[in-house]
C-alpha cells in the first residue's frame, strides 16, 4: 500500500481542526481500509481534491452524527472487523439506609449489568470514472475540471444522509436484513439497530403546532420535566427539529421584543443548543441529553473512499464508505434521557 506524506500533514490538518465532523474523517489510506487500495492511478493531488471534496460534504450534512463527535460521544472499535459492539446496562442498588448508629448491618446489594450487542453496519456508496474521461482531465490540453467533483459529492452526501437517517431512525430487521450482516454472524431481535425516534424506552411527550409562536417553549419545557422525571438532569440538552419546524423557529414574536422563537428557547434553562434535524419526520422534534450513558457512537471505520481497477485498467471505480453504529441506550429501569416531542 501506498502512504502519501503530503497527504498525511493533509489529514492530521483535518483531525486538529477541533469540533467539527472532519476529526471523525479518514484521508487516503491512513488506516486499515487502506490495504483495500493497491496500484493507485490517481495522483496524490487528485486524491487531496477528493478528500477535500468528502470532508466539505460531511461538514454541510453531518449534523446529529457530528454532535456526537464534537462532543467526545464517539469511540473506534478498532477496524472493519467488529461486527457487534457491546456496552453493558446499569442496573440499580436499592436505597440507603438510615439510622443513628451508623453499625447496623446495612442491605447488602449489588449492581447488575446486562450486556446489550448494536450491530455495526457498513454505509456505502459506489461511482466509477472511464480512464480516456481521467486522462483528458490530466496535462496542459486538459478539458475541464482535473477529475469530476460532482459523482464524490452526490456519493459522499447519499452516504452522510444514511448515516443521519440510522442515527435518528434506527434500522429496521436484523440479521442479514436489517443488522447489515451475514447470517450466522450472531444477530438476535436484541441487536436491533435503533435511533432517537423508535428506541422503546424513549419518552414522549404530546406538543403543539409550532406554527404558534409560544408553542416550542411549552413542548420544549414539558419534554425536559419529562426527561427529569426519568432522572436525566443537567445542562446538556439539544433539542433537534425536522425542516418545518426549524423553519418555524426563525418567526418573530409580535409582542414587540424583536425576539426569534430561536431566542426564547435557547434561554430555557437545559438547553445547550437547538439543531435541524434533516432526517425527522414533519411534526417529530427530539430532546436529546447529550451523555455517554444515553448516547454514544461506535465507529468501525471513519468515512474514506477506496479506489480499485475493472476493465484491464480502463475504468476506476470508487466507493465511499464507513461502517458506524449509534448507540441509543436506556438504564435496567426502562429510563431513558431521549424525549420524542410529536404534534409538532
Amino acid at each position: 500500500m501506498k502512504t502519501n506524506a503530503a497527504l498525511i500533514t493533509h489529514a492530521q490538518e483535518f483531525v486538529t481542526s477541533g469540533g467539527s465532523p472532519a476529526r471523525y474523517l479518514a484521508v487516503n489510506g491512513l488506516n486499515a481500509i487502506g490495504g483495500l487500495r493497491t496500484n493507485e492511478v490517481l495522483r496524490k493531488e487528485e486524491w487531496q481534491m477528493l478528500d477535500e471534496t468528502l470532508v466539505g460534504v460531511a461538514r454541510q450534512r453531518l449534523i446529529g452524527i457530528g454532535d456526537l463527535i464534537s462532543r467526545g460521544l464517539s469511540f473506534n472499535l478498532g477496524g472493519l472487523g467488529i461486527l457487534l459492539s457491546q456496552y453493558e446496562q446499569l442496573g440499580d442498588m436499592s436505597a440507603a439506609d438510615v439510622d443513628y448508629a451508623g453499625v447496623t448491618d446495612g442491605e447488602k446489594d449489588s449492581v447488575t449489568f446486562t450486556l446489550v450487542s448494536v450491530p455495526v453496519p457498513i454505509i456505502h456508496k459506489d461511482f466509477s470514472i472511464n480512464i480516456r474521461r481521467l486522462e483528458a482531465s490530466r496535462g496542459p490540453n486538459a478539458v475541464g475540471a482535473p477529475i469530476d467533483r460532482t459523482q464524490i459529492e452526490v456519493a459522499a452526501q447519499k452516504v452522510t444522509e444514511q448515516m443521519e437517517e440510522i442515527l435518528f431512525n434506527g434500522m429496521e430487521g436484523t440479521g442479514a436484513q436489517g443488522g447489515g450482516i451475514q447470517s450466522g454472524a450472531g444477530v438476535t431481535t436484541q441487536n436491533r439497530l435503533y435511533g432517537y425516534t423508535n428506541e422503546p424506552d424513549r419518552n414522549t411527550q404530546a406538543g403543539g403546532d409550532w406554527g404558534t409562536a409560544t408553542n416550542p417553549q411549552t413542548d420544549i419545557i414539558n419534554g425536559i420535566g419529562v426527561l427529569e422525571g426519568d432522572s436525566y438532569f443537567g445542562a446538556d440538552y439539544v433539542v433537534y427539529a425536522p425542516t418545518t419546524q426549524f423553519n418555524q423557529l426563525r418567526n418573530f414574536f409580535t409582542d414587540g421584543s424583536g425576539d426569534q422563537i430561536f431566542d426564547r428557547v435557547r434561554r430555557i434553562q437545559g438547553i445547550q443548543d437547538v439543531r435541524p434535524g434533516d432526517r425527522l419526520t414533519a411534526g417529530t422534534g427530539v430532546i436529546v441529553t447529550m451523555r455517554r450513558d444515553v448516547v454514544d457512537l461506535a465507529i468501525g471505520q471513519e468515512l474514506t473512499v477506496i479506489e480499485w481497477e475493472t476493465k484491464g485498467g480502463l475504468m476506476m471505480n470508487f466507493k465511499v464508505l464507513t461502517a458506524i453504529a449509534p448507540r441509543i441506550k436506556s438504564d435496567a429501569a426502562n429510563g431513558s434521557g431521549i424525549c420524542t416531542l410529536t404534534g409538532i
